[in-house]
């Protein structure tokens, strides 16, 4: 691999880029993924169905959503007894986090 193609790969994973397991058809290049694309960051293609991904159903999405919103309830019990602040700390960011995926899951269907 040629010394610009790993600069532009290492420069992805250092903007904090996920590596995947499939490669570009274009030019052999890890594919990334990167605020919710896959994209190639050597030939700068986003990626569509092609290289192997599938879209989750619409019974998936509600199913997974469901599941979040039981876990936000769920820590939402646990951060009312809490006492310690750093626990309470954890817990909000888990929350947080929950309420950000189930927005892009929103979005999704």
């Amino acid at each position: 691999m040629d010394e610009d193609k790993v600069k532009k790969i290492s420069k992805m994973l250092e903007l904090g880029g996920t590596m995947l397991a499939q490669h570009c058809d274009k030019c052999g290049a890890p594919l990334f993924r990167y605020k919710g694309r896959t994209l190639c960051p050597v030939c700068e293609d986003e990626t569509k169905e092609s290289v192997g991904e599938t879209k989750l159903k619409n019974s998936d999405l509600w199913s997974a959503t469901i599941s979040l919103r039981q876990k936000l309830l769920e820590l939402s019990e646990e951060l009312e007894q809490e006492k310690d602040p750093r626990r309470m700390l954890e817990l909000l960011e888990v929350m947080k986090r929950i309420i950000e995926v189930i927005g892009l899951l929103n979005s999704q269907r």
